[in-house]
């Protein structure tokens, strides 16, 4: 059997960047938030295709809420809902 190359490969995976949706569930602690932190952070600095959901259970008040939703990671493509 052939190896594909590179042109093929190419063909097959272009226009699918979005195709993959990671969703990822917490819960409200300080050491939660820094832990998603640093996980959206290395799927950002590599530039994975497709988009991140983290969905946040437990908080206690507005205040953890807030922080939970709160990143520092820029999102100026809307890739993190």
């Amino acid at each position: 059997v052939a190896s594909p190359n590179l042109t093929t490969l190419q063909s097959l995976v272009h226009g699918t960047y979005d195709d993959i949706h990671m969703v990822v569930t917490t819960g409200c602690s300080g050491y939660q938030n820094w832990q998603f932190e640093t996980l959206l952070y290395s799927w950002a600095a590599i530039k994975q295709p497709g988009r991140f959901t983290r969905i946040v259970a437990g908080c206690q008040n507005n205040e953890e809420k807030r922080k939970a939703n709160t990143t520092a990671i820029p999102n100026d493509d809307h890739r993190i809902l």
